[in-house]
């Protein structure tokens, strides 16, 4: 008892929390990799491996974009020559320019595994600080900051998607909320800050930052329904004032923006919500991302392991019990049924669009939203994160609660805390480097010049080539790319794209082959050792032989293949040009990546 009785001090007791929910991050994710910070990465043994090679793609591109002069929104070193545009792509701009120091001196994989082990201590203390505010009590506090910050949603997305872990916003923009209702917060000061977290937030995640004003939005609307009469005029006012902070944001933010819609978006979800929401019995059944989950939930629904980090609705039996207690002992008191009842909306959104009960159909709520531009791409099972910190708002006041039993404090707590430990073996989970020697000892330059375009196998998503081109500090270019479910349309309507993906090759990708080099002016294909397959055949038609270095094929493409006439290709280019013209592009997985 220490923090609370021997010290009363506000910030050492906010430094204490944090300093032990970065001991239980490190205890949780890091032990595997604190010597080998720079070969090994947290997570992405599960879900897509080739997520996390994405987003150290990104940690290198925004900065390098940025001191080169570069319009950091169009890169052209992916997907090369045409480029990418990545206000459709998780592209995680805050996060790469505040770890850009980290980047610059230890390289991307060094800068994602410390964001990775720092998101989920200060989501956790982010939580603390607003439970502390309302409990006014330190032990309440610490256990509400843990089970948001080590919820099962954290640990899901832990095994390859950062933006979706950086959540500290999420519970710090509630926090500014209450300290402007209880007047402790200037409206000048809580407008400026809103502001800057609202922008944050944004550069973050895209899909938090929607799903946040969505939930925002319903809960202003809800506690002006069921607070009490004189919280109405504090209401008004500070929507007012949130309303000026997304205006002082939307400023910030326009060079975003600008590319988020003069190209277009795409007007249908871009992954079937219903695919993607919670099952019903996820609530009660532990994922084998927790301790008590195992092989026993793989069991009994059959998720396969590579689904697990969009399985993250699980608050278990004793969590959702102290939420029923504190609700039905308490119904009465507005706050309590504002809680609840936000809670029990955002579990039933999780849900998705429908539920199938046997033969009964139900339609829910999500699917009003189905139908709507920008927010319909948001996932219904992620918005547990809202339900998470809600849960262990309730469970921070039920504690603190005069009159909660104490034998229920002591059953329930250790109870629910235990119920969500994380499996181990899976939350420590990382993944060794792949990286070919020509690329981490510099061989590369021996054999490519600055900017070359070039083409690599495994192609796009199947392999690590986002990495790899990053570890380089961006030297050549690729005519490939993996920064989301959306490729290009100019590289969509092309059938050899297909046989990447799909590693299935036909006599007639020799020729076709050809036309696609010569088309994106690739000057040097390059096959990874262990994924050459059928590769060298389908290359032979090149006419020359392999260079073997550092581990890989390279496959030097004449110049007389790239500067041939165009005749002889134009009528296969004729005839690719009108296949595949969404705007939405090849997944070769049909797994989502968070906006």
């Amino acid at each position: 008892m220490w923090p609370a009785r021997a010290c009363r001090d506000p910030k050492v007791q906010a430094l204490a929390a944090l300093s032990a929910y970065a001991l239980v991050s490190v205890l949780y994710f890091g032990l595997p990799i604190l010597g080998n910070l720079s070969r090994a990465y947290v997570g992405g043994a599960t879900g897509n491996p080739h997520d996390p090679s994405a987003f150290m793609w990104y940690l290198v591109w925004w900065p390098f974009a940025l001191a080169h002069g570069l319009n950091p929104f169009l890169p052209k070193v992916v997907w090369a020559p045409s480029g990418f545009n990545l206000a459709w792509a998780t592209g995680i701009p805050g996060a790469s320019l505040l770890a850009a120091p980290i980047t610059l001196t230890a390289g991307p994989v060094v800068a994602y595994n410390i964001l990775c082990l720092l998101a989920p201590p200060l989501a956790a203390w982010s939580a603390f600080l607003l439970c502390r505010h309302i409990t006014r009590a330190f032990w309440p506090a610490v256990l509400g900051g843990y089970l948001f910050g080590f919820s099962t949603y954290e640990l899901g997305h832990m095994l390859g998607h950062l933006n979706l872990v950086l959540t500290f916003l999420i519970p710090g923009c509630v926090y500014l909320v209450r300290l402007r209702l209880d007047d402790t917060l200037s409206p000048r000061a809580f407008t400026a800050l809103m502001a800057l977290a609202l922008v944050m937030q944004f550069s973050f995640s895209t899909e938090i930052f929607a799903t946040m004003t969505l939930l925002g939005v319903i809960a202003m609307g809800t506690g002006y329904w069921i607070l009490p009469g004189e919280m109405r005029p504090r209401l008004r006012a500070t929507g007012l004032h949130i309303a000026l902070a997304y205006g002082l944001a939307a400023v910030a933010l326009s060079p975003y923006l600008y590319y988020v819609f003069a190209q277009g978006f795409p007007r249908t979800p871009l992954y079937p919500p219903a695919r993607y929401a919670a099952p019903l019995h996820t609530f009660l059944i532990p994922t084998p991302v927790t301790y008590l989950g195992g092989h026993l939930y793989q069991a009994i629904t059959g998720v396969r392991p590579q689904h697990l980090d969009e399985r993250t609705a699980y608050l278990g039996a004793p969590l959702l019990a102290i939420v029923g207690l504190y609700g039905v002992r308490r119904w009465r008191a507005p706050a309590v049924k504002f809680l609840v009842l936000l809670f029990g909306l955002i579990c039933v959104a999780s849900l998705g669009p429908d539920l199938h009960l046997g033969d009964l159909h139900l339609p829910l709520p999500w699917a009003l939203l189905t139908g709507l531009p920008i927010i319909n791409h948001a996932l219904p099972a992620r918005v547990t994160v809202y339900a998470f910190l809600i849960a262990a708002l309730i469970a921070a006041l039920w504690t603190r609660a005069a009159e909660t039993p104490r034998w229920a404090t002591w059953t329930l707590v250790p109870l629910t805390v235990l119920s969500l430990l994380p499996n181990l073996g899976l939350a420590s989970t990382t993944s060794d480097l792949d990286t070919p020697p020509l690329f981490t000892q510099g061989l590369y330059k021996r054999y490519l010049a600055p900017g070359e375009n070039i083409l690599i196998f495994p192609y796009g998503p199947i392999g690590n080539s986002m990495l790899w081109q990053a570890q380089t500090g961006m030297y050549f270019r690729m005519a490939e790319g993996y920064l989301g479910p959306i490729v290009p349309r100019e590289f969509k309507r092309w059938p050899i794209v297909r046989g990447f993906y799909a590693r299935e090759f036909t006599p007639a990708d020799r020729r076709r082959l050809i036309s696609f080099l010569r088309a994106h002016d690739v000057r040097t294909v390059i096959v990874v050792g262990g994924s050459a397959g059928r590769w060298p055949q389908v290359l032979s038609a090149l006419g020359t032989p392999p260079i073997r270095a550092g581990g890989v094929m390279l496959y030097t493409v004449p110049s007389g293949v790239l500067d041939a006439p165009r005749r002889a290709a134009a009528p296969l280019e004729k005839s690719l040009a009108v296949i595949g013209r969404g705007t939405t592009g090849l997944s070769t997985r049909g797994r989502p990546t968070a906006r």
